[in-house]
């Protein structure tokens, strides 16, 4: 069997906070904030090899790199392209080296594509996103409403471009649609008008991955992908149809 007679598998993972390719002294050990993330970037790669291969899509929600500069950044979104499968990245607030989506498209490696306002449409899988924000924003609740209403904008801008006929329609997002008081109105509200069957997400670890790890409503099922809360191994998210339900079944 061919490769493109293989079934294509979709992938979600993010929070991979790679160091790789920074100077000594710039670099960060994950392993401060836990066991855990002890040589995190070999179970990343280990996991990935193991599960991925070259035909299957694979979701990066953001918080991919440390590095403040798009050049730091080209060592590690090479690595990354060596891995199998084609990659969709959208930006996390760790992300400071996403400096402007025209210098990250310029140095993406080949089979790896940036959403920013715009989606990408795989044999009728649609996947389009946006970073989102914080709902408990340190800068105060003006910030956190500047912010959210220019992420909704670009959520909602994104999912305009997915084409009608979309067989399937998946929304990547950093920050999780989650309130303190549950699911986002906002935010399910744009989903649920451009008719997204599943919404995978990011940026939360620890206890605060322990809110809502997969959460059904409205026909969406959304989905927490941070790394070290799925053991740093992409979780598979849409095969043929069929959504995985995290449990080995379809």
């Amino acid at each position: 069997m061919t490769d493109s007679e293989k079934q294509r598998k979709y992938w979600a993972i993010g929070d991979l906070h790679l160091s790789i390719g920074l100077d000594a002294d710039k670099q960060k050990p994950m392993d401060q904030f836990g066991e855990q993330w002890a040589q995190h970037t070999a179970k990343i790669a280990r996991a990935w090899c193991e599960r991925v291969e070259k035909n299957d899509v694979v979701l990066l929600v953001g918080d991919l790199f440390w590095g403040n500069r798009v050049e730091e950044a080209r060592f590690a979104l090479n690595w990354l392209g060596c891995l199998p499968g084609q990659k969709i990245l959208v930006r996390g607030n760790h992300d400071n080296w996403w400096q402007s989506i025209t210098k990250v498209r310029k140095v993406l490696p080949e089979g790896m594509y940036a959403i920013q306002n715009d989606c990408i449409d795989i044999d009728g899988v649609a996947i389009a996103g946006a970073r989102g924000w914080t709902f408990s924003d340190p800068e105060g609740p003006a910030h956190q409403e500047k912010m959210l209403r220019r992420e909704y904008k670009r959520l909602d801008a994104s999912l305009a471009q997915v084409p009608e006929d979309a067989r399937y329609r998946i929304a990547m997002m950093h920050f999780p649609p989650f309130t303190d008081d549950g699911l986002s109105v906002e935010v399910s509200s744009i989903l649920e008008r451009h008719g997204v069957n599943l919404c995978v997400f990011g940026h939360w670890h620890g206890q605060e991955a322990e809110k809502y790890q997969t959460f059904e409503k409205n026909g969406i099922k959304y989905v927490l992908v941070s790394a070290d809360n799925v053991d740093f191994s992409p979780v598979e998210i849409y095969n043929d149809g069929y959504i995985h339900d995290l449990e080995g079944n379809y």
